[in-house]
């Protein structure tokens, strides 16, 4: 019950709006200026659509589909190679 009890806290604490004040000492506290979160947001979106752009699909067919598996290496490596990229325009 401690665990819910803490939760349902943090979720108060999480839904009550910020002042002002509040808000400019987190970002002067943690360096957050306008272009962080411009550049982050543009790198965000940057990797969305390098992943929609090269998504392969889902193994949700793979009843109807050849046998044939794949380690879990060749599963990660285009995920890899999508960062990498995304990286490189950063």
């Amino acid at each position: 019950m401690e665990y819910n009890n803490n939760m349902g806290r943090f979720f108060d604490w999480l839904a009550k709006p910020m002042n002002e004040e509040d808000i400019n000492a987190w970002y002067l506290a943690n360096n957050i200026t306008i272009e962080h979160t411009e550049l982050f947001r543009d790198f965000c979106l940057s990797f969305y659509y390098l992943i929609l752009d090269t998504y392969l699909g889902d193994d949700v067919d793979a009843v109807t589909e050849t046998k044939v598996g794949m380690t879990t290496q060749q599963k990660k490596r285009p995920f890899q190679l999508v960062l990498e990229k995304n990286n490189r325009k950063f």
